[in-house]
């Protein structure tokens, strides 16, 4: 994961798991 704690998409990646992740990022966010 990148240092700088953006999201960023994975090339590849499901969309169902790339949401799944950037919901749980979103979070981290608020937490912050």
């Amino acid at each position: 994961a990148p240092s700088s704690g953006e999201f960023q998409e994975i090339d590849g990646e499901s969309e169902e798991r790339r949401k799944a992740r950037f919901e749980r990022h979103q979070r981290t966010l608020e937490r912050a």
